[in-house]
């Protein structure tokens, strides 16, 4: 499981340095070791499922974006149960690749479940939260939703100043997307 670890670590920065399509190699790899040592049903599998799934979603291939986030998160509630943070984070991912694929009813669906859970979980003033009300509030913009978007990306603002700062990009990035609205 070590090998399994240690490539899943190499490839989060492959992914963060942009060279996407060694992390995708590498994530490949470690889902293969963890299925041989671990079974499908294992918390481990599912993470590295879930972050193959992310860099396909990066590489602007949102149908298989789709089909691992929902692998994972079919794994991560019958492992973690359905309240745990892991499967809301999943089923937000799994929401914004949903969008991708130009289903905002399906997305916001799903997006609104994780918020939930997420709120729950972690409480409403928690970055994870504001992450999962920003992509939210994507969705709601790309449904023409504007001042439900508008709404969401507030309440994410206001949690991201209080955390990071007003100067933070993570900040910069919510005030672009309310811009976007107008």
């Amino acid at each position: 499981l070590y090998v399994a670890s240690t490539l899943n670590n190499m490839a989060l920065m492959n992914k963060l340095k942009g060279h996407l399509g060694e992390a995708n190699r590498q994530y490949s790899l470690a889902m293969d070791i963890y299925k041989d040592q671990t079974g499908e049903e294992h918390a481990s599998y599912a993470t590295a499922v879930h972050n193959k799934a992310l860099v396909e979603r990066l590489q602007k291939r949102p149908d298989e974006a789709v089909r691992l986030f929902s692998k994972a998160l079919d794994i991560r509630r019958k492992v973690l149960g359905t309240e745990h943070v892991d499967v809301g984070v999943t089923m937000h991912n799994l929401g914004s690749a949903v969008r991708d694929l130009g289903e905002f009813d399906r997305a916001r669906e799903l997006q609104e479940h994780a918020l939930t859970i997420l709120r729950r979980r972690l409480g409403s003033e928690h970055l994870t939260t504001a992450t999962c009300m920003n992509a939210l509030g994507l969705t709601l913009k790309r449904a023409e939703e504007y001042d439900e978007a508008i709404e969401m990306y507030q309440k994410a603002l206001g949690i991201q100043r209080r955390s990071l700062g007003l100067k933070h990009e993570e900040c910069l990035q919510t005030l672009h997307n309310m811009a976007e609205c107008y």
